[in-house]
């Protein structure tokens, strides 16, 4: 048995420098440690990040001379990082894991209606006059089509049984949503806040900082309720958040990158 092997058996972990490689612990994909670039854990195929997190695997940073070197100081004797530490692991839906059919209206000063789409909705500068009605997202889902490479990652998180894994919407109701994994074949915890105040997902995220969770990443289509958890950052330094924002027609490469925030 290779000694890393013994190592990631022990502590029950995965991560692997084996010689010049590297090899991603979610998909297998392996590269050498020469091809990693600057962000050299990050897998160029699932967007994993496998920095190791256990004693006796090699730290490797850049040196002063641009090359790759294994630093003797970083093989710390300790068998995880933020031992006793929980993770947390939260989506919103709409947008982010399916897109329906569904608008909001808004009904403006002058009395008339427009509708937005979610995607619209998530970057509307609204006007203190405006009044939302959501009543399509208290309906069952409207010809839901699921966005594959985020429903792929939700997946992956929910074969980890050492992640709790939400799905935190803005919905009153959480059954359509409820109702639209089960049709898939899945069990998921969905938190609807019957609210679209950004605030709102940064408070219940803070909660369970409070209560013991110390890894921590979102994953949200709206910039706004993204702004709102990033400010736990300074609040909470010593604790991991990690915050991705969902773009519509983003490159597939920048998404594979962009995925390693939530892993």
């Amino acid at each position: 048995m290779r000694k890393v092997d013994f190592i990631n058996k022990v502590f029950g972990l995965r991560e692997a420098v084996v010689g010049n490689t590297i090899e991603c612990d979610e998909c297998d994909h392996n590269w050498k440690i020469e091809d990693g670039g600057d962000d050299l854990y990050i897998c160029h195929e699932c967007g994993h990040d496998n920095n190791p997190k256990t004693a006796g695997l090699p730290v490797i940073r850049k040196d002063g001379g641009n090359n790759y070197n294994a630093r003797p100081n970083s093989q710390v004797i300790e068998s995880k990082i933020n031992e006793g530490g929980r993770i947390l692991r939260v989506f919103d839906f709409d947008d982010t894991i399916a897109k329906s059919t569904a608008f909001i209206y808004v009904k403006h000063k002058d009395g008339s209606e427009s509708k937005l789409t979610p995607a619209e909705y998530a970057k509307y500068n609204s006007k203190t006059t405006d009044v939302f009605d959501f009543r399509d997202f208290n309906k069952l889902l409207n010809n839901p089509k699921v966005i594959k490479k985020n429903f792929k990652l939700l997946q992956k998180m929910l074969d980890n049984s050492n992640k709790k894994v939400t799905i935190l919407t803005a919905r009153k109701l959480a059954y359509p949503v409820t109702k639209f994994f089960k049709d898939q074949g899945m069990d998921v915890y969905v938190v609807a806040l019957g609210s679209n105040n950004p605030k709102d997902k940064s408070d219940w995220i803070e909660k369970h900082i409070k209560n013991g969770y110390t890894d921590i990443a979102f994953m949200d289509d709206s910039s706004k309720n993204i702004r709102a958890v990033d400010k736990l950052k300074s609040k909470y330094p010593d604790i991991r958040i990690k915050t991705h924002l969902v773009r519509e027609h983003i490159d597939e490469e920048v998404q594979k990158y962009v995925n390693k925030l939530i892993h």
